[in-house]
């Protein structure tokens, strides 16, 4: 599998995931072509080492439970912060898909995206995510890259002091949990599937 270009590509990224460097590199596959060598790639390797992914898997499954868990709060704040917002995130934060984000959908069943949220224009500007929609992001959370979730802006930060004082606490609990799943997730696939 890994004497074609383009899978030697993706597992340079994999070894670069398991010395802990890619990501420092953002945003990873830009062009459609390595966009599908990576998800086919992904797929190869799940359904290739199938039957030593159950532990990867459990916490795939965890982290998407977890993740939906936050629904509520994070629709409240998109309704009450982000739509009031003059620069919302979905326009200006360089969002993209990394290694886990792929690996996780990619575990969970779900189909990929047909690319990264953001592109660069013929002109090289960067384009406003293609997932927003005039009510905001078009996708389920658990679809999304980790970092719409993860990311609290300063104005949710006091949205949520305010009016989810307790919540906030429990908020922050979930993503670190959901951060260490991610963490050991990628270590797990990588341990097993590293050639």
């Amino acid at each position: 599998m890994a004497a074609d270009p383009i899978s030697r590509l993706f597992f340079h990224d994999l070894e670069k995931v398991c010395a802990g460097q890619l990501a420092d590199q953002a945003p990873p596959w830009q062009k459609a072509l390595h966009w599908q060598a990576a998800a086919t790639t992904f797929k190869y390797l799940i359904h290739r080492h199938e039957h030593g992914l159950a532990a990867v898997k459990s916490r795939a499954c965890r982290i998407e439970i977890l993740i939906r868990s936050l629904d509520r709060v994070f629709d409240f704040l998109g309704q009450e912060v982000c739509s009031a917002c003059a620069a919302p995130c979905c326009l200006t934060a360089d969002v993209y898909y990394d290694f886990t984000d792929l690996l996780f959908l990619c575990l969970v069943g779900k189909t990929l995206p047909p690319g990264q949220p953001r592109t660069v224009s013929a002109s090289g500007r960067r384009t406003s995510c293609r997932h927003l929609g005039p009510a905001g992001c078009c996708l389920p959370r658990s679809e999304r890259p980790w970092l719409c979730t993860w990311y609290i802006c300063p104005a949710q930060k006091i949205f949520i002091r305010k009016h989810f004082s307790k919540d906030g606490d429990h908020l922050q609990s979930v993503i670190s949990e959901i951060k260490d799943l991610r963490k050991q997730m990628t270590a797990l696939f990588v341990e097993t599937v590293n050639p």
